[in-house]
């Protein structure tokens, strides 16, 4: 079960970190889409785009690009922290 306090600094940043940031960070910047803090993240996650790519959903780019998909308990951690207002 996913917990209801889910924030970007302890549970989103982590997972951003380890799974997107080799294509979306300023020190490697090969999408030209930065996630690498929270602003910019939070910008992804509220106009559905960050939840869209990584649930595979229809008419979005499937993330991580080339790589397997994230499992389901970390895509429902990133979705209940969208759905709670991206606390920060």
């Amino acid at each position: 079960m996913i917990a209801d306090n889910i924030s970007y600094t302890a549970n989103v940043a982590p997972i951003i970190e380890a799974n997107c940031f080799d294509c979306h960070s300023s020190s490697s910047n090969v999408s030209g889409i930065l996630l690498d803090n929270y602003d910019a993240l939070k910008f992804y996650a509220q106009n559905g785009y960050l939840y869209g790519a990584i649930s595979h959903a229809a008419g979005y780019r499937p993330m991580p690009d080339g790589g397997s998909k994230l499992n389901n308990c970390t895509i429902a951690t990133i979705k209940k922290w969208i759905d709670n207002g991206t606390p920060h």
